[in-house]
């Protein structure tokens, strides 16, 4: 079969599976791949450079397997659904090399069977059953063997003080899970109990006062705060309505600034995404970002108070 074919059916079988818009990446050999529509997204967002692959001229694009956690949270902050295949190499390239592996087995099987006498065909037809039965043969009970795997959004946690104002905690998965592995864990009781202990515990931490609370700080406790193993603080964004307000207050610097918070698209509000949360500031770094500004005016070193965007470039 082709390589062209095989991409093809490859990326028409995951999407059946996944869902149109969710993008897909393969991982072949080093690296990751993705084609067509997702090639073109990937490198919208994230300037990725696309390639020709093939002699068909399929649209793709190459992360390295160090760049995938960056790109994968740049894709889920813009709001994609990302499945990345775990199998290493085009599935159906595997398939036929595992079947080439097995057909080369078989003979040299007979080939020794043919060599010592006929007695021994039955041991024979023995070892081959057995060899095909481990080679393709897959533990279906177990909901973690499976090569569509995922990270997903475990829930979005209200953690707000006394006023209504303070941090909105996105936790994901901590690495991608099957569909059946993604439920069991949205739905363990101890997840859901350490959520409502932080939702608890954060204001009474500081002070009982969340609207005055730096998110490096927050995000810092937040990171040390004991929920599973199995998930992991995806973004954090500052929530309710005084504390969002800091964030369009008039800017002199910025011409035509905005001054009022669309509560929709919270464009402007300031948040972390999941490496300042989980490796920056566990380190010492302090850094502010301001959702779906512009690239000169997405990030600060401190706690700007003030609009990042104009009304030309309120999304709405």
């Amino acid at each position: 079969m082709k390589k062209e074919e095989i991409i093809r059916r490859c990326y028409g079988g995951m999407k059946e599976r996944h869902g149109v818009e969710t993008i897909i990446l393969f991982h072949v050999g080093d690296s990751f791949e993705a084609y067509f529509d997702d090639a073109e997204t990937i490198t919208r967002i994230t300037e990725v450079p696309r390639f020709k692959m093939t002699a068909a001229g399929i649209p793709a694009i190459r992360i390295s397997d160090a760049a995938l956690e960056e790109c994968r949270n740049r894709l889920l902050d813009a709001g994609c659904k990302v499945c990345v295949s775990e199998v290493r190499g085009y599935p159906a390239a595997t398939f036929s090399k595992s079947m080439k592996q097995i057909r080369k087995r078989a003979d040299e099987l007979i080939l020794i069977a043919a060599a010592i006498g006929p007695w021994t065909l039955l041991v024979v037809a023995v070892l081959i059953i057995g060899t095909l039965k481990c080679c393709l043969t897959t533990d279906s009970d177990s909901i973690d063997e499976s090569i569509n795997k995922s990270p997903g959004i475990v829930a979005h946690v209200m953690v707000l003080d006394s006023t209504d104002n303070g941090f909105r905690v996105v936790y994901a998965t901590a690495a991608p899970v099957t569909d059946e592995r993604f439920a069991e864990i949205c739905d363990r009781p101890g997840i859901l109990e350490g959520f409502e202990n932080l939702k608890r515990k954060a204001p009474e931490h500081f002070g009982g006062n969340l609207l005055e609370t730096d998110i490096c700080d927050f995000a810092l406790y937040a990171y040390r705060f004991p929920i599973d193993k199995d998930v992991r603080i995806h973004n954090i964004f500052v929530a309710g309505k005084e504390k969002m307000d800091f964030y369009v207050r008039n800017n002199p610097d910025l011409p035509g600034c905005a001054t009022w918070m669309h509560h929709g698209t919270e464009q402007g509000n300031q948040y972390l995404n999941a490496d300042d949360i989980n490796h920056c500031i566990p380190n010492g770094r302090r850094i502010y970002r301001y959702w779906k500004c512009r690239y000169l005016l997405q990030t600060s070193d401190t706690d700007e108070r003030f609009s990042h965007f104009t009304e030309e470039e309120r999304l709405y």
